[in-house]
């Protein structure tokens, strides 16, 4: 269970994802949340803005 006020990030392949399931604390506060993704990078054929 994901604390209140707090955030899990999870990668999109999650059987090749570094993320914050293997962080020293996986739980991040929407205060310490510093920007947002705004942009596909890979793959290049998915390359562009988010919706």
């Amino acid at each position: 269970m994901v604390p209140e006020g707090c955030y899990l990030f999870l990668g999109d392949n999650r059987a090749n994802s570094v993320d914050s399931r293997y962080w020293s604390n996986p739980y991040i506060p929407y205060d310490e949340i510093m920007g947002e993704a705004k942009f596909i990078i890979k793959p290049f054929d998915r390359f562009g803005g988010l919706k």
